[in-house]
């Protein structure tokens, strides 16, 4: 049995969830969606939206408006963080923390050298 996943609680299922509803959102007026989380930079926890598109300096200045929940909410963004054409990815730091978003935290791990070895089966 050690090659199939364990079986999810139901608290597990409850926050999987939470972060549906509260980490995942649409970009308003756009095909992409977005995913809130935090990112480790220099041992700080910095949040972000994960947005599937490059996007350009200048599409997003000051702000993005997203659909949470089916509310409209605007974001006010601080910074650019990675952008990434080839992959359609772009990261954005948030300038302010909003109520409504649930951050996904991202395991540590993750940053360790040669990771992947981790989350191997």
């Amino acid at each position: 049995m050690e090659l199939y996943p364990k079986s999810v609680t139901k608290q597990c299922h409850q926050n999987i969830l939470e972060q549906m509803n509260n980490s995942f959102c649409e970009i308003k007026n756009e095909r992409e969606i977005g995913i809130f989380c935090y990112i480790k930079i220099n041992h700080n926890k910095i949040p972000v939206i994960i947005i599937n598109k490059y996007i350009n300096n200048e599409e997003y200045l000051n702000s993005i408006n997203i659909i949470l929940n089916n509310k409209e909410i605007i974001i006010e963004i601080d910074d650019i963080i990675y952008k990434d054409k080839t992959n359609n990815i772009s990261i954005i730091k948030i300038k302010n923390n909003n109520k409504h978003i649930k951050y996904i935290e991202i395991d540590d791990k993750i940053y360790d050298k040669d990771s992947e070895i981790n989350y191997k089966n």
